[in-house]
């Protein structure tokens, strides 16, 4: 869950001088979090946790694209992105689905 949201944090922040358009943004969690593939030597434990991982990384960062300027000094970004790697996967888990249940 964490390494998703960080490639998608890394690759909207850091890849890039300029803003990126909402567009640019969707078009980003399409390419990270429907565009992949699995390795087929996983059993369906590993793949069924991976997809959920994959699918709640996607909702957090569609929540951070749609409240959070995706600049590099933005400080309120980095206070919910600090926020969130310091909590466990429970709590990482509680807190997309509230985020997706606030509005």
């Amino acid at each position: 869950l964490q390494a998703e949201v960080d490639k998608f944090i890394y690759q909207a922040i850091c890849s890039s001088d300029e803003l990126l358009s909402n567009q640019d943004l969707q078009s980003l969690r399409k390419r990270i979090f429907e565009n992949f593939s699995l390795l087929d030597t996983l059993d369906a434990e590993e793949i069924e946790r991976y997809t959920a991982a994959n699918r709640a990384a996607e909702e957090y960062c569609r929540w951070l694209s749609a409240n959070h300027v995706m600049a590099s000094d933005n400080r309120n970004l980095y206070a919910e992105l600090a926020r969130f790697y310091r909590m466990d996967f429970q709590q990482k888990c509680r807190h997309i689905h509230s985020l997706s249940h606030c509005g």
